[in-house]
């Protein structure tokens, strides 16, 4: 165990509560020492406050993620974006790219049919 890590582990004694992210990162805690009192609150956004009218006309559009893809809140984003996202991108912008960057891709992520989406995998930089 590196030092920083032990240095976190220690810390969690000191907490009161925590909020965690996810109920599995609140449990990784707790099995992690946390004795104190916990909650998970997701993160999210109200996406009716952003609402636009985008005026894209360009062919060669390209969306790119990087990130993590052993973290269960980014797979739940790329997951979100390509079922719920990505098939009207796809269907508006034919010709649109979506790029996904990271370490360690799931299996279901490997094995995605969706159009013009590409699995980078972990990139050097």
């Amino acid at each position: 165990m590196t030092p920083f890590k032990k240095f976190e582990i220690e810390q969690l004694k000191n907490y009161d509560k925590l909020v965690a992210i996810t109920e599995k990162d609140l449990a990784y805690f707790q099995k992690l020492g946390f004795q104190g009192e916990g909650i998970s609150v997701p993160v999210g956004i109200d996406l009716k406050k952003y609402e636009s009218t985008p005026t894209l006309t360009q062919n060669n559009l390209t969306f790119s993620f990087i990130g993590s893809l052993d973290w269960m809140p980014n797979q739940q984003g790329v997951q979100w974006f390509l079922e719920e996202v990505w098939p009207t991108v796809a269907k508006k912008y034919p010709t649109a790219k979506f790029h996904i960057a990271g370490r360690h891709a799931p299996g279901w992520l490997l094995q995605q049919t969706h159009q013009n989406v590409v699995i980078e995998g972990e990139v050097d930089s």
